[in-house]
């Protein structure tokens, strides 16, 4: 039977299954993060989500206006940083862009 392929009807049915089950997991993050996004398509082809793709015409990632500012912070500040955002329900930089429009301007 040399050159002769066959299977049993039961393992084209697994392998339909698993191909199914992995198409099905084959699902484009969902995140704003240009970071796990690069990630993503390092990895991936996007002719492989041709179904979950569209073509626009305007710019999905705007350049934020303004100045970025480092700010060093130990454990313990970062760590009540975050308690205090997240109990409000925003971002850090959020909360500290909120603190610094409080500041009287000198």
């Amino acid at each position: 039977m040399e050159g002769v392929f066959y299977y049993r009807t039961g393992d084209e049915r697994e392998r339909k299954r698993a191909v199914r089950e992995l198409e099905e997991g084959m699902r484009i993050p969902n995140t704003d993060s240009i970071q796990e996004l690069a990630e993503f398509w390092d990895a991936h082809s996007v002719t492989d989500f041709g179904d979950q793709v569209e073509e626009v015409s305007e710019p999905v990632f705007a350049r934020q206006l303004g100045h970025v500012v480092r700010v060093p912070l130990t454990a313990q500040e970062r760590l009540a940083l975050r308690r205090i955002a997240a109990s409000r329900g925003v971002e850090e930089a959020a909360l500290i862009r909120e603190w610094v429009k409080e500041k009287p301007h000198s």
